[in-house]
């Protein structure tokens, strides 16, 4: 069989990976892709954002297939909406000669089977090739094939609305009332949406995401009525998640937003809300146990499930629960994981029965949506590694990927969030955590609403990503997340002193037990990023004051009577920072500002700080600070460096975007001709605010 072809189910993402890396071992894939164009499924969400940065969205084998062609990586900390993942990555990545030639588009896999065998034979089978029954341009055809990976995901098969995994009854007939799980709810399906009444069924980001949309429509247009319907009581406090401390920032301020859109009366929010059938009229009447419903139109974001039908000649090997190979199931229950915190895992857990036939990409979670795009590339080197032989390779798994908190839902489909095996639902975490079109939201767009304020004192956790390799104590697991923080002994009494202080200034306007959750959340956010621990403690006070004081501000507790600007950019160790610093001189104390990042470095950049030195201005103190949604709600000006994308946008606020060289990688000179840029601007933004 050694001359046969790789089939490769699939043309997203994962499939393309795969592709690159049969072609580094010198093996040859052919792909089938069922949609008109590579990345087909990603074009039908492309409006939504993701919640991991391109850093985590490129596979290794595919940058390197790429970049003789003369493409260049998008910036690694940006947030690509679905849509430029496709056309700056997808795209070319399928255009690449070797890739193109193997690419058969409009070709839709529907049987994979062993030749002249169906599952009942065993003697001969692994020296069997398999063979793969399309139907495309030119009809029907059988193709053999040594090895089939099928990454061809579960876009394609929503889960049912009803209870027990079944479609309610009546819900054929209401279709016309019921769209896809991700409509463009603020851009080309706002129309659909403006002064209706809708019901968003689901308790994960894809919910969220929609439910954030809606409000800004229901805010724009006031007969527009939001129900949100959840089939748990915990469900939405599940989803409000980890805020702040969640390890891919903007899926983070998610929970952080829905909370406020429910407490202020926007979305109203239905718990234990089990639907049980549809009657379809003029308009849709919801029924659920106890309870019925009528809108004009309803969003399911109930997630989805693989489609298995094409592998019922193989024999496979599933868990039971989540529908996943046995092996890795347990690793990815989504009661237990994260995305974050899924455990390396390679060809050996993704094995069936029937050898060299894998499982890949979001289909090989099965029900579980605990997937990262990351995961899936790393899938695909081990895979192809053992096709080649090369098992040693195969077995050294390894993956980064960022912790987080917040990961519960029944979302659709893959990378940031998990759900409860109990509704089976899973929804596409790759996607999401803006779910608005590009021209509503221009350049400014994330998180809406107050920090959570029923998260309990987080555990303090390990900052740092962690690495998952064959020596881990499990073979090819993640390191454990679960040890107290270093240092954390030592400065956790200091943590309950600067507790004490803060709610002592804060009397009257904050509990201490807010106060109290500020002062550790805040602890864990800077620790993320911290490299040396030393004074971490004390520079947390600083922090959590100021956060204090920006909430404080923002809810007109205790205005400060001064103009408020942030000034953010990406890493908070250069360009925010020397803007800070020239308009607090400029200024003399009539205006308050901050700064921030939104993916803050370990220190400020030293050239930065010697160059304000040289104008009388000390930075030495300064720290990188992550950006939170009680700062930018405090701010009168928010004003983004090369970051505008991840800033939320707040009614009444001006926001402006600065085309600043960024000086992390220019020698003093070229960093002093920034900081001269910065003041002439400075100046102009401080007469303006002051009226001067």
């Amino acid at each position: 069989m050694s001359g046969l072809p790789v089939v490769v189910i699939g043309a997203g993402p994962t499939g393309l990976a795969a592709a690159a890396h049969l072609l580094e071992r010198g093996l040859q894939p052919l792909i089938f892709e069922a949609g008109a164009t590579a990345g087909v499924a990603i074009s039908d969400w492309g409006h939504i954002r993701l919640f991991s940065p391109w850093q985590f969205n490129i596979d290794a084998a595919a940058r390197r297939l790429l970049e003789p062609t003369g493409w260049t990586a998008p910036r690694g900390t940006a947030l690509p909406y679905g849509a430029e993942l496709v056309v700056d990555y997808v795209a070319p990545l399928a255009a690449v000669p070797a890739i193109a030639e193997a690419l058969h588009l409009k070709t839709r896999v529907i049987a994979v089977t062993r030749q002249g065998m169906d599952k009942t034979r065993t003697r001969g089978r692994d020296t069997q090739p398999f063979l793969v029954r399309v139907d495309g341009p030119n009809g029907v055809e059988d193709h053999l094939a040594r090895a089939v990976i099928d990454a061809s995901g579960t876009w394609d098969q929503p889960n049912p609305l009803g209870q027990g995994g079944l479609p309610a009854h009546g819900e054929s007939a209401a279709a016309r009332f019921i769209t896809h799980p991700l409509p463009d709810v603020t851009g080309d399906d706002r129309d659909k949406f403006e002064g209706k009444r809708v019901m968003v069924v689901g308790a994960g980001h894809s919910a969220a995401n929609t439910l954030i949309a809606l409000g800004q429509v229901a805010k724009a247009t006031s007969s527009t009525s939001i129900i949100w319907a959840v089939r748990g009581t915990g469900s939405a406090d599940r989803l409000y998640g980890g805020g702040d401390l969640d390890g891919l920032p903007a899926r983070g301020q998610l929970g952080s937003r829905l909370r406020q859109l429910v407490e202020d009366g926007v979305v109203e929010l239905r718990t234990s809300f089990t639907i049980t059938g549809f009657s379809a009229d003029e308009a849709l009447t919801v029924h659920a146990s106890d309870d019925s419903v009528d809108v004009d139109i309803l969003i399911p974001a109930t997630g989805f499930r693989p489609d298995l039908d094409i592998l019922k000649e193989l024999r496979l090997e599933l868990d039971p629960a989540v529908e996943a190979p046995r092996a890795l199931g347990p690793l990815i229950d989504p009661e237990f994981h994260s995305c974050g915190t899924v455990q390396a895992h390679g060809a050996k857990e993704l094995a069936h029965p029937d050898k060299d036939f894998y499982l890949v990409g979001m289909k090989s979670y099965g029900r579980a949506p605990t997937f990262l795009m990351a995961t899936g590339y790393e899938q695909v080197r081990s895979v192809v590694a053992a096709i080649a032989g090369d098992m040693a390779a195969s077995a050294e798994v390894q993956l980064d990927l960022p912790e987080t908190g917040v990961c519960s839902t029944d979302l659709g489909g893959s990378c940031d969030a998990p759900a409860s095996p109990a509704d089976a639902e899973a929804d596409n975490c790759c996607a999401a955590p803006q779910l608005v079109s590009r021209a509503a939201a221009g350049h400014h767009w994330r998180s809406d609403g107050n920090a959570p304020r029923s998260l309990q004192r987080p555990r303090l956790l390990e900052p740092a990503l962690g690495k998952h390799t064959k020596d881990s104590p499990q073979g090819a697991k993640m390191s454990s997340r679960s040890h107290p923080m270093p240092g954390l002994i030592n400065d956790e009494h200091v943590l309950h002193r600067v507790s004490g202080e803060l709610a002592r200034k804060f009397e009257g306007v904050f509990s201490p037990e807010m106060v109290d959750r500020y002062v550790f959340e805040s602890y864990t956010a800077l620790a993320r990023t911290a490299k040396i621990k030393t004074y971490l403690a004390s520079i947390t006070k600083h922090f959590a004051e100021d956060r204090l004081d920006a909430l404080a501000h923002a809810q007109g507790i205790r205005p400060s009577g001064k103009p408020e600007v942030l000034f953010v950019c990406v890493q908070n160790a250069g360009r925010s920072q020397m803007a800070a610093g020239l308009l607090k001189q400029y200024t003399e104390g009539r205006i308050n500002v901050r700064s921030a990042g939104s993916m803050p470095a370990e220190h400020l950049n030293h050239n930065v700080i010697h160059s304000m030195s040289e104008l009388g201005i000390d930075l030495g103190a300064e720290f990188p600070k992550p950006l939170t949604d009680d700062v930018v709600r405090a701010a009168d000006v928010v004003i983004t460096m090369g970051c505008g994308d991840t800033c939320p946008i707040y009614p009444g606020k001006r926001y402006e975007d600065w085309q600043v060289e960024d000086p992390a990688d220019l020698d003093p000179a070229g960093v002093a001709r920034v900081r001269n840029e910065l003041a002439e601007r400075i100046r102009t933004l401080a007469t303006e605010l002051l009226g001067e």
